[in-house]
């Protein structure tokens, strides 16, 4: 934990990024699929740790379109996290059919031009399912997210859409669902849901 790594182009000399990530792409149009990442308890403790898939798009980069499909991820303290810097080309693509359980946060969009299309994802036990760091396009974020089961019961999110510039959660747009997935057997990674609503939706094992 703490621990850095450097990155450098033609805007930047030594640039500072975390290394606390299963997988972190920098100005790149990165598909994730079917991978399951979790941090090893035997490293990190039991503690949820660092950030699941890390995508940055930085000064000067242009617009990137990202494909996340399939992922189960487990235990972060960010599943998901999409970082557009200031003068720096926009985050678009899919957030799709992914399982995040135990996660601080779900998905984190940090900026101002992080606009994927994120639907049939399952995001359960977090403080929030997802966090959006400012409310610049938040009408058109929210449209995006859509037909995601976000858990309840005992699996129940403290916040499903949160936005820190509001310090307010936001009402849930088309389609999503609050219900329990029925996970068959999360203990040994069975993350295949048994409620027929989410039958669509969520990671698959192959």
């Amino acid at each position: 934990e703490g621990e850095k790594v450097t990155y450098s182009d033609e805007h930047y000399t030594d640039f500072k990024i975390s290394n606390d990530s299963g997988i972190t792409a920098i100005n790149s149009e990165i598909t994730v699929k079917d991978c399951i990442i979790m941090p090893n308890p035997e490293i990190f403790g039991e503690d949820r740790y660092g950030k699941g898939i890390y995508v940055l798009n930085l000064y000067g980069a242009e617009d990137i379109a990202v494909l996340i499909e399939n992922n189960l991820i487990l235990n972060a303290d960010s599943g998901i996290y999409l970082f557009s810097q200031a003068f720096g080309g926009s985050i678009s693509g899919e957030i799709k059919n992914n399982t995040l359980d135990l996660d601080n946060y779900g998905v984190i969009l940090r900026m101002h031009k992080e606009v994927p299309e994120i639907h049939h994802n399952i995001i359960t036990r977090s403080q929030d399912a997802m966090h959006l760091t400012y409310d610049s396009l938040l009408t058109r974020r929210l449209e995006t997210i859509a037909y995601n089961c976000f858990g309840a019961g005992s699996v129940t999110n403290a916040n499903n859409v949160w936005c820190d510039a509001l310090s307010a959660q936001q009402i849930l747009g088309a389609g999503n669902i609050i219900t329990d997935p029925e996970y068959v057997d999360p203990e040994n990674l069975d993350y295949l849901p048994e409620n027929l609503s989410c039958s669509d939706m969520g990671y698959r094992a192959e």
